[in-house]
């Protein structure tokens, strides 16, 4: 069975679903993504980052990250949000000065007990805080705006988007009874309005699902859903419907249906060590690539870039030693956002290059004077 806690541990995961409508009918429509990748036939499998890596630099923070990270936000302005694993929020300037403190630990009506994700909206300026049961929203070009509403009782939502000017997306992965987790009963998402009533559900539960970056933000603030069975489709998230965006085709190397329950009985390590492509997740996206890794044959993860100018210009590499947990958390328009720290550059070692992104980072760095003023830094890449 999915357990919360077990699930948490798993950092290889992203958005896959078929759509069946709960409340509202939403049409399931797997064939009509505007984009299908098929990666292991498009990519080329690469060795080293540098003949694809067009710019690189680094933003020193000045205050503390939260780490590990678990989610990364950039504003119309560049403003950075980071949500740290355990409920601590930051927000900087694009060149890493204090943005703003928007909320403190308590139990007021405009502070948090525990922030299990964020989010903004363009239009009013809002930044989206998903507290343990209600959702508070804060004003960012306007400071003495506040609202919140108390989400829908009964279930605990682990992911939320904005829909539209009021509205909210709440993505729940685990249903009120945990019995019913395999019978495909309940909906996984659920759009709500200011009040906290549900107007619509979708993506009725096919397959295992898990509480862990289920949706991502990407340039002008599109944010994606992760798959959430074998149809491996990212859906973006609208103002009131679901937009089947991108499909990623492994072929006869994908993920069958239900195979977590089916064939592995719920065991996770050998749904992940499976000779299959699954979890696709971390999704981001430039204007000119997207972004995804995923768990590949032996639980190894396989990262992908895909331009999306031109079918087959994209490149694919393999992290095969696990020598770090440094991955990309962010993008906008023209880069993606790593966090970078001191510890993580000591450690390198002739062992450790087969992380290409890792190895990449750590040779550009050097040894020179970026930790000086931090421990950790902001690395933006932009690709060719």
């Amino acid at each position: 069975m999915c357990k919360r806690l077990k699930m948490k541990t798993i950092i290889l995961v992203l958005l896959c679903l078929s759509i069946f409508g709960c409340k509202s009918q939403v049409k399931n429509d797997s064939e009509g993504a505007a984009i299908v990748f098929s990666p292991l036939k498009e990519v080329a499998w690469v060795e080293d980052l540098t003949p694809w890596v067009d710019t690189l630099f680094c933003v020193i923070p000045e205050s503390l990250i939260p780490t590990p990270l678990f989610k990364m936000l950039i504003d119309a302005s560049g403003n950075m949000y980071m949500l740290g694993f355990r409920g601590d929020l930051i927000s900087l300037t694009p060149d890493g000065k204090k943005f703003r403190h928007f909320a403190n630990r308590g139990r007021a009506r405009n502070e948090y007990v525990k922030i299990n994700d964020i989010a903004l909206r363009k239009q009013p300026s809002e930044l989206l805080i998903l507290d343990e049961v209600k959702v508070i929203s804060f004003g960012i070009d306007d400071s003495l705006s506040f609202k919140t509403f108390n989400t829908p009782v009964g279930l605990a939502f682990d992911a939320l988007a904005p829909a539209g000017e009021k509205n909210c997306w709440l993505f729940s992965a685990f249903p009120k009874d945990s019995e019913d987790i395999e019978a495909g009963n309940d909906c996984l998402l659920k759009l709500v309005d200011e009040k906290g009533e549900i107007l619509k559900e979708a993506l009725k539960r096919e397959d295992c699902t898990v509480s862990l970056m289920n949706i991502t933000q990407s340039a002008d603030n599109v944010y994606y859903l992760k798959p959430q069975d074998a149809g491996q489709l990212f859906y973006q998230l609208g103002a009131d419907s679901l937009f089947p965006r991108y499909k990623i085709d492994f072929g006869d190397r994908n993920i069958p249906a239900r195979y977590y329950y089916d064939a592995v009985d719920s065991d996770m390590a050998a749904y992940m060590r499976s000779p299959y492509f699954k979890q696709p997740g971390f999704a981001h996206e430039t204007k000119t690539h997207f972004y995804f890794k995923c768990a590949g044959p032996d639980a190894l993860e396989y990262n992908f870039l895909m331009d999306k100018r031109k079918p087959g210009g994209g490149i694919g590499w393999i992290n095969r030693d696990h020598s770090s947990n440094l991955y990309i958390i962010g993008s906008d328009e023209d880069y993606f956002y790593i966090i970078f720290n001191k510890h993580e550059l000591e450690e390198y070692d002739e062992t450790k290059v087969t992380n290409l992104l890792y190895r990449y980072i750590v040779q550009s760095l050097g040894e020179g004077d970026v930790f000086k003023d931090s421990d950790e830094v902001i690395v933006k890449m932009a690709f060719r």
